[in-house]
């Protein structure tokens, strides 16, 4: 996938649709599930998944950022996870 696509940003390369990426939180006692490409189920034990949001989620400060940002599963689930913890606090 990403040598096929040389020269490609990654989003358009190949294997991106299959690079999974998660974002866990630690709860004790919790378990949770998740399928994956309708291909791949996960279950966790002692945690939740969290969402990663999709770039029509990002808050408005971060829309106007390049495709590099907006297009990366883990700065889309880091700006809006500062931005709750922001909002938790005030």
């Amino acid at each position: 996938g990403y040598n096929k696509g040389k020269g490609l940003p990654y989003w358009e390369k190949e294997n991106y649709k299959h690079n999974l990426h998660i974002a866990i939180k630690p709860a004790p006692g919790q378990t949770d599930e998740k399928t994956f490409n309708d291909k791949w189920h996960l279950k966790l034990k002692n945690g939740k998944f969290l969402n990663i949001p999709g770039e029509d989620e990002l808050p408005e400060k971060y829309k106007k950022f390049c495709d590099d940002f907006k297009k990366c599963r883990m700065f889309r689930w880091a700006a809006c996870f500062y931005e709750d913890l922001k909002k938790d606090k005030s």
